[in-house]
């Protein structure tokens, strides 16, 4: 019967076409708690200490999921950068019901978000130029540009993370604002001017 109504949700959003080969695309946004763009020594620091957090957002805009907008707020006992698998999320949805049903089903497929402990709504993906916004619900408020001389391109040896949710590198992005409280998770911080985010693309 599941798997009857997810056949049901693609063939509404396609206009009848229920086909695999239809890839989801979009927008993406990161935020680590380490810095994304830093020397060597800064890096170094935080590694052990640092990094278990992270907030990932996407804003889907081609496939079967369209006008779905997704963002979570991702935990790990150590940096997600070592691919734990104790990694646990919350979970915020905005758009369409079908098509955010559908895109959070791309994403348990694909194992980025670990263990979803909770789902809500209050996402809000958005971008512009060179500025980000990223909201889910009123747990998290992340807000920033990309770095304007674009140095993650030209000096790749001081880029330590590639993002956590899409193949696609992207461009590093300072953060103006990153507050986290997410009772749910007993999370709670607040951020900014930190090399910390990313601004990409995703297929799923």
């Amino acid at each position: 019967m599941k798997l009857q109504l997810i056949l049901a949700c693609v063939i509404t959003l396609t206009g009848g076409c229920a086909t695999s080969t239809v890839a989801n695309s979009g927008t993406y946004v990161e935020a680590r708690t380490a810095s994304v763009f830093a020397g060597a020594c800064h890096y170094g620091a935080e590694y052990t200490t640092s990094g278990r957090e992270a907030v990932m957002a996407w804003r889907f805009e081609e496939g079967p999921a369209r006008g779905a907008e997704v963002v979570a707020f991702v935990s790990s006992h150590e940096n997600l950068a070592e691919n734990s698998s104790d990694r646990k999320s919350v979970v915020y949805l905005g758009g369409p019901r079908a098509a955010c049903e559908l895109a959070l089903q791309g994403l348990r497929v694909d194992g980025c978000l670990g263990e979803i402990l909770k789902v809500g709504d209050g996402a809000d993906v958005q971008t512009q130029g060179d500025q980000f916004v990223v909201l889910g619900g009123e747990e998290l408020h992340l807000r920033g540009e990309l770095i304007p001389d674009r140095a993650c391109c030209s000096m790749p040896s001081q880029r330590w993370y590639l993002p956590l949710g899409t193949s696609a590198p992207g461009v590093v992005g300072k953060s103006e604002i990153f507050d986290c409280d997410v009772p749910s998770m007993k999370v709670r911080f607040a951020r900014t001017g930190e090399n910390d985010a990313i601004v990409s693309s995703f297929t799923l």
